[in-house]
């Protein structure tokens, strides 16, 4: 169970950093995301349509970043992100993290990363899925609206999932229920420290 739960650990971890990487390169190329068919009230400073951005290190992909959309709001300092799917090659093992959402957001200034509805992340056996993640830009990562994480016959459940990449903790909270074969756990928090 503990090892499940710290891979668990590691696919909130990536998804962090994917979100950090997200915030990064919008930053240094200017790109932000069309969404005007979401959003109303919004002005758009910028946009552009079938993105597909990359990032690699001494010639090894890091990850990328492919979307129908994305706009920019200078003025809210806000990119806007449809469907975005992002792969992570985690390192140095070069395994594969895919995130995929509907709609995504980038707060330049705050670093806040978010991701709407019905947000999937696939990492090997494991999976994540939830209404919404968001990254609070300091290390703190929450998977909400009924996130549920399943992997090699155990799911977890809770209405919200914590991890704060700093401290490396874990916490599940709302009614939390842990099923496996042999039967199911309930307990509200759950909370673990990250290997």
């Amino acid at each position: 169970m503990l090892r499940r739960l710290a891979v668990f650990f590691l696919v909130l971890s990536l998804l962090a950093v994917i979100g950090f990487a997200l915030v990064k390169l919008t930053e240094r190329a200017g790109l932000m995301p069309d969404l005007s068919g979401f959003v109303t009230d919004v002005e758009i400073d910028m946009a552009a349509k079938g993105i597909e951005l990359t990032h690699g290190n001494e010639g090894k992909l890091i990850w990328r970043l492919r979307a129908e959309s994305a706009s920019y709001d200078q003025e809210k300092g806000l990119v806007l992100v449809q469907t975005p799917n992002i792969d992570y090659f985690t390192q140095p093992s070069d395994k594969l993290l895919h995130v995929r959402a509907p709609q995504g957001s980038v707060h330049q200034e705050s670093s806040e990363v978010h991701f709407w509805p019905e947000v999937t992340a696939l990492y090997e056996k494991a999976s994540l899925t939830a209404k919404e993640i968001m990254y609070d830009g300091q290390g703190l990562l929450t998977a909400s609206g009924g996130a549920i994480v399943k992997q090699e016959g155990v799911t977890l459940m809770a209405p919200v999932m914590h991890f704060d990449l700093n401290a490396r903790v874990f916490v599940a909270e709302g009614g939390v229920v842990v099923e496996s074969g042999t039967g199911k756990i309930f307990t509200d928090p759950l909370k673990a420290n990250a290997p």
